[in-house]
């Protein structure tokens, strides 16, 4: 089963990279990894809803095309906002790719 490829939307995926720090000695930072293309919909099944609770009404379901680089822990930015990726489920045609909403892009979090 392919995506529907005119419900799909680009999602820039960010990857967490360790950079030296002269002030702290290592630190953590988000850069820009590739582009990718998912279908975007509200998280609403019932094993999602008693596994995370109330930060269901945070989160989406990207269904995105099988093959794509995608880890847990990797940001999306979705609508102008920083989603961390907390799940991945790997099916024969799709990954099924649950984030959580946690900040604008660019504000930091």
């Amino acid at each position: 089963m392919r995506l529907m490829q005119k419900d799909l939307r680009p999602i820039q995926v960010l990857r967490a990279s360790r950079e030296k720090s002269a002030y702290v000695g290592t630190q953590t930072e988000y850069k820009p990894y590739s582009t990718i293309k998912g279908h975007i919909s509200p998280v609403t099944d019932n094993f999602s809803i008693s596994t995370y609770g109330e930060r269901v009404t945070q989160m989406y379901n990207v269904a995105v095309e099988f093959g794509e680089d995608v880890k847990n822990g990797d940001k999306f930015v979705i609508n102008g906002e920083e989603c961390t990726v907390v799940s991945v489920l790997t099916y024969s045609s799709h990954l099924s790719v649950t984030v959580e909403r946690t900040g604008i892009y660019g504000h930091g979090v």
